[in-house]
């Protein structure tokens, strides 16, 4: 997790270019880039933010909300007058969103949303598939990623898993790996759990050799269940 954290660091310095964040309802999407926000100067920057709705308020960001009446492609052209440094979108639905987008990622302007895609990768594809051409999308898309959140299952109360189906995935993980599933629960959590993991994969689609995730979705998973964090079984449901 400390390189996706480096990753997303580095592409919030970048002057310009799209960065996706992909994933499921309830997976975090909204959180990292809320997190990606908080992180950016928002005293030195001119940041604007599109969403639907607006679920927290940044002081030094202008955060508008979209109605029947105003479209994220109506407030992002719009704002593009403004000549803003960061624009955040909350969600590339359509063509006309998604254009706009890589146009103004194209004209010095760094734009954060989020996407319907099954993996970091498959965001090309995706963005194909609403319209856009792969030579605009390779010339702006800075960076994806897809995530998860999986529950965290406690240490205490956690059991060992002899089921024969995940045995050999022990070979392929770390020497002494002991996979564990949830528990009824005990005095030290709430029916077996103690928190929420995040999972993350991502692309550097601007260098060159960055361009395939270091590892997969499922293959972090496992690597979170082999050290005892989640359960095996939903490890291997990723």
């Amino acid at each position: 997790m400390d390189d996706a954290k480096k990753a997303v660091r580095k592409a919030l310095t970048a002057e310009n270019g799209v960065c996706l964040i992909t994933g499921p309802t309830g997976s975090g999407k909204t959180t990292l880039l809320y997190s990606a926000l908080a992180a950016l100067d928002r005293r030195g920057l001119n940041i604007v933010s599109i969403e639907d709705p607006v679920e927290y308020t940044f002081p030094g960001i202008t955060q508008i909300q979209v109605s029947p009446r105003l479209s994220f492609a109506d407030s992002l052209r719009a704002i593009l007058r403004q000549d803003p440094d960061v624009i955040l979108v909350g969600e590339v639905r359509d063509r006309e969103t998604a254009e706009l987008c890589f146009q103004a990622a194209a004209t010095g302007h760094l734009v954060l949303s989020t996407l319907h895609a099954n993996s970091a990768v498959d965001v090309t594809r995706r963005l194909q598939g609403l319209g856009l051409s792969l030579d605009t999308i390779n010339s702006s898309l800075r960076f994806s990623s897809a995530q998860r959140l999986l529950p965290q299952i406690c240490s205490r109360c956690s059991e060992p898993v002899t089921d024969e189906s995940v045995a050999p995935l022990v070979s392929l993980m770390l020497d002494g790996a002991t996979f564990r599933r949830r528990s009824v629960g005990c005095s030290s959590c709430r029916n077996g759990l103690t928190g929420m993991v995040p999972i993350l994969e991502y692309v550097n689609w601007q260098e060159s050799d960055s361009r395939v995730p270091a590892q997969s979705l499922k293959e972090i998973a496992l690597t979170r269940a082999a050290h005892g964090e989640v359960d095996a079984y939903e490890a291997m449901a990723v």
